[in-house]
């Protein structure tokens, strides 16, 4: 029997893709090419729609090796596209060109191409990982223009359908990590089915979705919306937080400089408002210090508040941005913008390169002092303020201001440790504040606050609250980091800088231990019941790794959560999932099966909106016991709390009595409760 030839039928599938390979050892630098071996015609799993249906059915696709099957025109035009993971979509993703009548074909055997990689910075990389030998296969994209079936199918045992394409038109070829996944191919072809709407000709139309099914898909999308939404109001909850720290530093130095005290009503009044920017509390604390002056000495003194301050104050800050440059030069914030940059000409280019001793020296002769016949070690003594007095001239550095300024670097490297490290605890906890040490307590939700009907001509009732017993204190945390003579004399900029930032991490490490004992010691709730209990309605039934079911099982627990006082549904669902590092990898794999295309393996909607978080603090209890999370703006869970006005860890100085030198005492008042149970949930695990 001579064999079917077909023309390709619509509906099509995107263009087809078989994996390739690389020859490493053809790597051309200078010319920047290499070949690549496009295919070799062997056999792949492929899908296709049985005639007059949607149903998928499996096939075996081969190809014709020979000049007589392959269209080369545009593989051999110079135009044909060297593509990022057949990324179509992008031009960022173009890597190069197939070199123009590159193609060459053993009949039977393989094709081959050579390709020019660009000279962008992803093109750079990916070509440098090819002569590497790390990346070593490609892709290629095709059309099929005509079938041979080569082969039969036969159901009973189990033999596909095989078809060799003997006309076939290369379009593209791509570097990607792995061949084609044809299972996955598959897979999306069902999805692909389900998705059409249109009606080609010789097949039945599909049924229109029914109301439910749009109300379903109007539901997801106005869920998906409110996430987006939610997750725009973090991030801009995120900015306002650092620009509010930025203004507080900034006050805090400009206080220092001028001679006031954090607990000064000033101060005290600039902190706390945080609609006054950094430049009108600066002005503020200008006008309030000369006022001072004046009052205590007489208008003499005046001169002490004159423009010149601002220069002043620019060159402390400039020393201080120099030394955390000179730190930290590749220090990134969490958009990966460089945190302390120095620009040629600024006034921070002028002491990046000095040493320590250097500026102290260019301090104490800004402020008049005569260093010419000083050593290294009297400059330390005097800029350090040891056994000397005091002064500044108007709108000069002022010997006092060395130290104020490495007590600015240390507090940096100190908050830029605190802030750079993981506070994974942070989504799913409360934050508060607390005006002093006392036991703090707080109110639980109960039936005292629902609405009660009022007869016509009735009185209303008053409401009442629950209040729960759960309570906790602030403790008080810290470490003194000493700025020493022997410092500045061996230039040991490290010696404070790097400690200072170990601190700020320290800090940010005790409070994620603090918050995370509290889900591992399950400690006793104020009713005599642990956190997680069976009687708090809080512990899952099904143990074992995280997954959709299990999600599933969480979240209806979490729904038939009641009032304290009443059987009134509170109606919460979990919003995150906190579990082992452990976990990490086999999360990622969960939901990568659960979003499958595979109409069978959908997502639902209430996973896709929930948060992973992997926290390593957990795995050293158990690698298995996970939890699950509401949102802290709908029900207390748990509760952190700082002292008001000192959010963080938070730096003071003195002059050293014990060392010669001066001190900086890093401290920080923290504390952390469980609140109410009906918010958490925890599984067992496998």
């Amino acid at each position: 029997m001579p064999p079917k030839t077909r023309k390709a039928e619509a509906p099509s599938p995107p263009p087809l893709m078989l994996r390739g390979d690389f020859a490493p050892q053809s790597v051309n630098e200078e010319s920047r090419e290499v070949e690549v071996v496009v295919s070799t015609g062997a056999a792949v799993k492929r899908w296709r729609f049985k005639p007059g249906s949607w149903q998928v059915e499996e096939y075996e696709q081969s190809l014709e090796i020979s000049r007589k099957a392959i269209d080369a025109d545009f593989l051999n035009s110079g135009r044909a596209p060297f593509l990022d993971a057949h990324n179509a979509y992008s031009l960022d993703a173009v890597l190069g060109i197939i070199v123009k009548d590159s193609l060459t074909i053993d009949d039977g055997k393989e094709a081959r191409v050579r390709v020019r990689f660009d000279e962008t910075e992803l093109a750079e990389k990916r070509f440098g990982s090819v002569k590497r030998g790390i990346l070593q296969n490609v892709s290629v994209g095709f059309n099929i223009d005509e079938n041979t079936i080569t082969r039969e199918a036969d159901e009973k045992k189990g033999i596909l359908e095989e078809l060799t394409a003997t006309r076939w038109k290369p379009l593209e070829v791509s570097q990607v990590p792995i061949g084609a996944d044809q299972g996955a191919t598959v897979r999306e072809a069902r999805a692909y089915a389900e998705s059409q709407r249109s009606n080609p000709e010789g097949r039945e139309e599909m049924p229109p979705k029914t109301p439910e099914q749009i109300a379903e898909e109007k539901r997801a999308a106005d869920e998906a919306k409110a996430v987006e939404e939610e997750r725009k109001l973090e991030e801009a909850k995120a900015e306002g937080a650092k620009a509010e720290a930025e203004r507080q530093a900034g006050i805090r130095l400009t206080a220092r400089t001028l001679r006031f005290g954090e607990s000064d009503d000033k101060v005290v009044e600039l902190l706390g408002n945080p609609k006054v920017s950094l430049d009108a509390a600066r002005g503020q604390l200008i006008d309030a210090a000369a006022a001072r002056d004046e009052a205590a000495g007489g208008s003499s003194t005046r001169s002490d508040v004159t423009v010149g301050d601002e220069e002043h104050q620019k060159r402390g800050e400039a020393i201080a941005g120099a030394l955390m440059h000179r730190a930290f030069p590749h220090a990134k914030d969490a958009d990966g913008a460089k945190l302390y940059t120095v620009e040629r000409g600024s006034l921070e280019a002028e002491y990046v390169h000095r040493s320590l001793i250097d500026i102290a020296r260019d301090c104490l002769e800004r402020s008049g002092v005569d260093t010419r016949f000083m050593s290294g070690s009297r400059i330390a003594e005097q800029a350090l303020g040891m056994g000397t007095a005091q002064s500044r001239a108007a709108g000069m550095l002022s010997t006092s201001d060395f130290p104020l300024v490495l007590a600015d670097v240390a507090n940096k490297s100190l908050r830029m440790g605190y802030d750079l490290t993981p506070r994974t605890f942070l989504p799913w906890t409360r934050r508060v504040s607390a005006n002093d040490f006392k036991t703090i307590r707080r109110i639980q939700l109960s039936g005292g606050l629902g609405l009660a009907a009022v007869e016509q001509g009735g009185e209303y009732t008053y409401g009442r609250t629950h209040e729960g017993q759960e309570t906790y204190a602030l403790e008080t945390f810290g470490r003194i980091v000493a700025i020493t003579r022997q410092t500045l004399v061996n230039d040991d900029l490290d010696a404070f800088t790097r400690i200072s930032q170990i601190y700020g991490a320290a800090a940010a490490d005790l409070e994620s231990d603090t918050v995370y004992n509290l889900l591992i010691n399950n400690a006793a709730m104020a009713d005599g019941t642990d956190l997680f209990h069976a009687d708090h309605n809080n512990v899952a039934g099904d143990a074992g790794a995280p997954n959709a079911a299990r999600f599933g099982e969480g979240r209806l627990l979490m729904k038939r959560q009641t009032d304290l006082d009443d059987d009134r549904l509170l109606n919460i669902a979990p919003r995150y999932v906190i579990f082992p590092a452990a976990h990490e990898t086999a999360m990622d794999q969960e939901l990568t099966i659960i979003m499958a295309t595979e109409v069978g393996n959908a997502v639902p909607a209430f996973v896709r909106s929930l948060v992973p978080i992997a926290e390593p603090r957990l795995d050293d209890n158990s690698a298995d016991i996970w939890y699950m999370a509401a949102e802290p703006n709908r029900i207390d869970t748990i509760e952190y709390a700082y002292l008001a006005g000192e959010e963080g860890v938070q730096i003071s100085t003195k002059a050293g009595w014990e060392v010669d030198g001066v001190e900086v005492k890093a401290r920080l008042d923290f504390g952390a409760g469980v609140v109410d149970h009906r918010g958490l949930i925890r599984n067992a695990g496998a």
